[in-house]
């Protein structure tokens, strides 16, 4: 179930805060600690040559929606200074995507617990978090696997 504060904690530090994903026009539907739900909105200035949704457009979404999901699942890290980067990701491309996408992603009760003690610990950690990119009629569009380090904040 999705929680209003962890959207507004969300919104503000992925799409308020980094301003290619406000120029892009990202939203944030859905958030509490374990998932995030964003959208994307199909414009022609975000189409390719063939009248789909571009490849770069589709990995925006994807890319913030796990960057989202970090700062929901681990926000307290967040706040203490962690800072997420993202280290490597693949996507696949699995079908012509248009109109307005959603991206899922979850992260489960162990794997955030994994992540605290590792920072906790060493004051940085990493995290695999997959994404699946979906159109209106919910069919799977595009899918990423990302990792993610978390480092602490220097003073």
């Amino acid at each position: 179930m999705s929680d209003p504060a962890t959207v507004a904690r969300v919104r503000q530090y992925l799409v308020d805060g980094v301003p290619f994903n406000h120029m892009v026009g990202l939203r944030v539907i859905a958030a509490d600690d374990a998932s995030v739900e964003m959208e994307l909105a199909e414009r022609p200035d975000l189409l390719n040559h063939v009248g789909t949704m571009h490849a770069a457009a589709q990995f925006g979404l994807g890319e913030a929606s796990a960057g989202a999901l970090i700062v929901a699942a681990l926000g307290d890290l967040v706040a203490a200074g962690a800072i997420p980067l993202l280290a490597e990701a693949t996507i696949a491309y699995r079908k012509p995507a248009g109109g307005t996408l959603r991206a899922h992603a979850s992260l489960d009760g162990a794997t955030r617990e994994r992540v605290h003690a590792e920072f906790t610990g060493a004051g940085k950690a990493r995290v695999a978090v997959a994404i699946r990119l979906t159109d209106a009629g919910g069919a799977e569009t595009t899918t990423l696997e990302t990792s993610w380090a978390l480092i602490q904040r220097r003073s």
